[in-house]
């Protein structure tokens, strides 16, 4: 819909341009006195061909000249051609009726002439401020009515240009926008562009802002993570062997003083220390102090799972012997076997007997056997031969100790205690 006229002075280019960018807007300069009217430019008459009229398709185009002029003036007829879009010289529009989106960056370019557009009636959602309304230094007139502008940050520019303009805007109360999240049009006028806060900064704000507490809660979040892995590894490991070792005490417990008690130690070790278990320990506790050992190579049944293995050996063991090394303090069924025997503390038996072969740095421990090893008394070997009748004394002794308080101690040749 629409028609423009301009001076015919401006060159060819610049029809060109006008009619590939603007077919769908009105262009029209008030002429006064009679018009006399051609399909050509009878300036250049003789020397222009009749069809080198520069008209977009679909298109009416003329040369009309006003008695009081010198010049003609070349007329541009879109209206109620049911386009879509502004075309270009060489493409014809979809004939479904006049709804126009958008009008393109830069579509008045070089019209300084221009003087009246009019675009009632289409689709246009917003006018942004590369269109170039402000550059059309003899716009008098503009006609945006009955259009689907959106109340948004988009519309900002053109609000507040249309308040600054000295330009005539038609039927301004048929200008209506609707807002983001409203049902109903308001006049837009009426919209007030300091209530959506739309500056660039402010808009760069509303974006980095979440955006840096986002990525700032992620970032201590991943570090918290790494930095407490273990802990939280301890804690999953926690709950994990409670409900397995609550799922075998289930079975039923053992009876300290009777016949469920099949071990004297369950031995907890790394198979890297195997070694010393073997020729060590072993020998010395079985052949030469007839205490019977629960070791896994020898008393795990085969064919059951590891960790049924281990709580039982937990369950049936009257004492629980950790061999504690760096190997030991690193090994995840190390500390399987050290919560296993942990859960059974918590039932106020004191069943842990702790020996120490080798120096661990305390931050190269589980939080469990850490805390075991600062409250408890533990016995550390000595390759020294004349210093280690003493820590086998001092071993037997802890391995003959009883399993609970004194006041529930009762006779027994071990110390055990009724249940």
């Amino acid at each position: 819909m629409g028609r423009f006229s301009f001076d015919h002075t401006l060159k060819m280019w610049h029809y060109l341009f006008l009619f590939i960018v603007v077919v769908s807007v009105t262009f029209y300069c008030p002429i006064r006195g009679e018009l006399t009217c051609y399909k050509y430019n009878p300036l250049v008459n003789g020397t222009q061909p009749l069809d080198d009229l520069r008209c977009p398709k679909k298109c009416s185009c003329t040369y009309c000249k006003v008695e009081t002029e010198l010049h003609y003036n070349h007329n541009v007829d879109c209206s109620h051609r049911q386009l879509e879009s502004i075309p270009s010289q060489d493409t014809v529009p979809i004939d479904v009726g006049n709804k126009i989106l958008r009008i393109p960056p830069q579509a008045f370019k070089g019209l300084v002439r221009l003087q009246e557009i009019t675009l009632h009636d289409n689709i246009l959602r917003t006018i942004e401020e590369d269109v170039g309304l402000q550059n059309l230094t003899q716009l008098q007139s503009l006609d945006v009515s009955y259009n689907k502008f959106i109340c948004n940050c988009d519309l900002v520019w053109f609000r507040k240009w249309i308040g600054e303009t000295n330009d005539t805007i038609k039927d301004i109360n048929g200008t209506k926008c609707i807002p983001k999240q409203g049902k109903r049009y308001k006049e837009i006028i009426e919209f007030d562009p300091d209530e959506l806060h739309c500056s660039k900064f402010e808009r760069i704000l509303k974006i980095t802002i979440p955006c840096a507490s986002a990525g700032l809660i992620f970032l201590l979040l991943g570090v918290s993570l790494y930095r407490y892995r273990f802990h939280l590894r301890y804690w999953n490991q926690r709950r994990r062997l409670r409900k397995q070792y609550e799922r075998i005490c289930n079975q039923g417990p053992p009876i300290i003083n009777g016949e469920n008690i099949r071990y004297d130690v369950f031995v907890c070790y790394n198979n890297k220390d195997t070694q010393w278990v073997l020729k060590v320990l072993q020998p010395q506790l079985e052949e030469q102090r007839n205490f019977k050992l629960c070791v896994d190579y020898r008393d795990f049944l085969p064919g059951e799972a590891i960790a049924t293995n281990i709580a039982n050996a937990v369950k049936f063991s009257r004492k629980v012997l950790l061999v504690v090394s760096k190997h030991f303090a690193k090994s995840e069924w190390c500390n399987f076997e050290l919560e296993m025997a942990h859960m059974r503390t918590l039932g106020h038996e004191d069943i842990l007997v702790v020996v120490l072969i080798e120096k661990v740095s305390p931050k190269d421990m589980p939080i469990l056997l850490h805390k075991i090893l600062t409250t408890t008394t533990y016995i550390e070997w000595d390759e020294q031969p004349k210093r280690q009748a003493l820590f086998w004394a001092k071993l037997e002794t802890a391995l003959l100790s009883p399993n609970c308080p004194k006041d529930r101690l009762i006779d027994s040749p071990l110390n055990t205690c009724e249940r």
